[in-house]
């Protein structure tokens, strides 16, 4: 059997594998949207029961209440998001990729609110705080609120073609376990406090906290179930192509890293030097072209006797050829700047690995720098 064949076998039976797990999770799909209606009914029926019976809203320990139930929701998140180790598309190798985020408005909108409510609310706690609630604790909500905000920024600053290196065995065990601590530090103390607050129907109220983030949870999953069903149907669809256009072994690979797994890290160097190459010699040969066509131009046509015959040939032999090397210039010039991201991550690069970017990013240097401003 042929490469090619054993290409499009292998994507084949990753599609198949693909919607094995999706068969096997519709009894979880079917789960969540039916815990979804029941957290909803019972929010309702827990919100119309509190404030129904409700003389007057004691709005500074309820922001207290708030503030520790949310973040104790939050903190149980990271926690379990400890547990969770990353699904790596490779056990063992380093791959660059562009980072494309599979997230809609609803999924910033639900990340929004999911982390402002606890940072907004301990915010206010510490404004109103009484001298019953001790300070050293909101220290610690400090901590686990600083977490949250930078994952707000990083989804606000995130840029979708941000390119970066997925690398498996990055070492995050600090992390980790800094999260863990910190989370649970917040879940044990915030129920020490939560204890002493006075307030009307408190565990109703609570309840209404927490069935609030537990639907915000279970939504988080949905999107992230429907995100992966996208990256199925796409991978689907990848093999339609493959079929329909008879891509060879070269083509399926390449598109296979460019547009889903990301390029081995030897593969996106070789592949950037044959591009870079290849523009040089297209170029240079147009150039030469160019050239060819104005000297045989000079001769047939003089320049000071028909200035706008030969203005007009010229024009027409030299076509969009600057707009052209602008364009193929910028693209380039993009180029280094990913180059440049990649190797200040030296963590995740060996010293050979280091030096043949280093190389690539001189050789398209040189690239940019002839052709920048060149003009015919």
């Amino acid at each position: 059997m042929s490469n090619q064949e054993n290409f499009k076998n292998f994507i084949s039976k990753l599609n198949d594998r693909n919607l094995q797990r999706k068969r096997e999770s519709g009894f979880t799909s079917y789960v969540l949207y039916s815990a979804l209606i029941f957290c909803l009914y019972k929010l309702y029926k827990n919100v119309f029961y509190y404030f129904q019976n409700l003389d007057s809203l004691d709005i500074y320990n309820s922001i207290f209440l708030i503030c520790f139930t949310s973040n104790s929701m939050i903190a149980c998140y990271y926690i379990i998001i400890t547990f969770q180790s990353e699904k790596k598309t490779f056990s063992n190798l380093t791959t660059i990729k562009h980072n494309k985020l599979n997230m809609n408005f609803y999924g910033y909108l639900l990340m929004f609110i999911f982390f402002l409510i606890p940072i907004l609310s301990t915010f206010l706690s510490i404004r109103f705080r009484t001298t019953q609630l001790d300070f050293e604790y909101f220290l610690i909500l400090g901590i686990l609120n600083l977490i949250s905000i930078s994952i707000l920024t990083k989804i606000l600053v995130n840029n979708p073609k941000k390119i970066k290196i997925v690398k498996s065995n990055n070492d995050t065990i600090p992390i980790e376990a800094i999260t863990f601590f910190t989370s649970l530090g917040v879940i044990i103390y915030s129920f020490i406090i939560s204890v002493k607050i006075e307030l009307f129907e408190k565990f109703i109220f609570v309840k209404i906290v927490i069935l609030t983030y537990v639907i915000l949870f279970i939504i988080d999953r949905i999107i992230n179930q429907n995100n992966n069903d996208d990256n199925t149907f796409n991978l689907e669809n990848f093999e339609y192509e493959i079929y329909l256009k008879n891509f060879n072994d070269d083509q399926i690979r390449e598109k296979l890293q460019e547009n889903y797994i990301g390029y081995l890290i030897d593969d996106w160097i070789e592949f950037n030097i044959k591009k870079i190459n290849t523009s040089s010699f297209n170029i240079a040969n147009k150039i030469t072209n160019i050239k060819s066509q104005l000297v045989t131009l000079s001769k047939e046509v003089d320049a000071k006797k028909y200035p706008i015959e030969f203005e007009g040939r010229k024009k027409q032999i030299i076509g969009n050829f600057q707009e052209e090397l602008k364009i193929e210039v910028n693209s380039f010039s993009k180029l280094i700047n990913d180059i440049k991201k990649i190797i200040n991550d030296k963590r995740n690069l060996t010293d050979i690995e280091n030096q043949q970017l280093i190389d690539l990013e001189e050789n398209i240097s040189k690239f940019t720098s002839k052709y920048k401003d060149y003009k015919i």
